[in-house]
């Protein structure tokens, strides 16, 4: 018993100090936003080419009237400000651009603009909004209802991200992350049966083969396959050194009882550079074996916690 809570306050230590993942997570994100193309109809609607050169235009223009003018200028001014990283300030001149006289075009872009601007900075009920408005504006796009249902996923409304991924795929049945991230929610689930398929759809269409077998390993994992969950993770993770992939190799080593292959990843993990704390959890766990169920379930739901693919495929 003092085992289990000890090791239960490590996971918790342990979990804390490892906060510098989904914030590089997060980082990543943010720079892959500010760097990918935008498939909007414009990006720009104005000939202004700086943050400068817009608000003097603003400055400008008479406090009544021109509404056109500064709802573009504005969507401009936030596009700028976007790809300079200021996510916040993006999003508050989207926001206010939206006060003025818009077009469906112009509304279209602000909306997707401004929902990956407020996800970035982390403001996911205010992304929600704006992607559903983006998918309004932009129905027959199946990358708006991909966008959707990746932010429901964040938050963990599960079902609702099932039926966007369910409708993006409707429209792009030949883009394999589609069928990739179906079956990860359905995993996320627990409808480990139900996702497989999806993963085997994915392979075919020719999705990144260590996300699937990654995928594969949670999904043998949670069907009580602990032996090929093992052989997935390492086929997905392949000679990764990150901590967290090789912490997750040593707690299915332990599951199968496989004590030479779980101190064998240990020194591999003290080798990755892992915090002390991490380290001594780990040690527990492979001292205590498979008998122990509590530590097993801190330990799993933690590392499937930690693997949060990003979404893929262009915006």
């Amino acid at each position: 018993m003092m085992i289990a809570v000890i090791a239960r306050n490590v996971f918790r230590d342990v979990a804390i100090s490892w906060i510098r993942l989904p914030r590089r997570a997060l980082l990543c994100s943010a720079l892959l936003a500010m760097t990918m193309p935008l498939h909007a109809a414009k990006t720009m609607f104005s000939s202004a080419h700086s943050v400068d050169e817009v608000q003097k235009r603003l400055a400008a223009l008479p406090a009544d009237g021109a509404l056109r003018k500064k709802a573009i200028l504005y969507s401009d001014l936030g596009t700028l400000l976007y790809r300079q990283g200021q996510m916040v300030q993006a999003s508050e001149a989207f926001e206010t651009a939206l006060t003025y006289r818009t077009t469906q075009d112009l509304r279209r872009h602000i909306s997707l603009f401004m929902g990956k601007a407020y996800e970035s900075s982390g403001r996911r009920d205010k992304a929600i909004s704006a992607y559903q408005e983006a998918l309004r504006t932009d129905p027959g796009n199946w990358r708006r209802h991909r966008d959707l249902a990746g932010l429901y996923e964040e938050v963990r409304l599960y079902r609702k991200a099932r039926d966007f991924y369910a409708s993006a795929r409707e429209l792009a049945p030949r883009e394999p992350s589609l069928h990739f991230v179906s079956g990860r929610i359905l995993r996320k689930m627990g409808l480990y049966k139900e996702a497989e398929p999806y993963f085997s759809k994915a392979d075919v269409l020719g999705h990144d083969d260590n996300a699937i077998h990654r995928e594969l390993s949670f999904v043998k994992e949670g069907r009580g396959d602990a032996v090929n969950a093992l052989v997935e993770w390492r086929k997905g993770a392949g000679t990764s050194e990150a901590p967290e992939d090789i912490a997750r190799l040593i707690y299915l080593a332990v599951l199968i009882d496989d004590q030479g292959g779980a101190k064998a990843d240990l020194k591999r993990l003290k080798g990755a550079g892992a915090a002390p704390e991490t380290l001594q959890l780990y040690e527990n766990l492979i001292e205590l074996g498979p008998a122990a169920p509590e530590i097993q379930a801190l330990v799993g739901q933690f590392l499937a916690d930690r693997h949060i693919p990003v979404r893929t495929g262009k915006p």
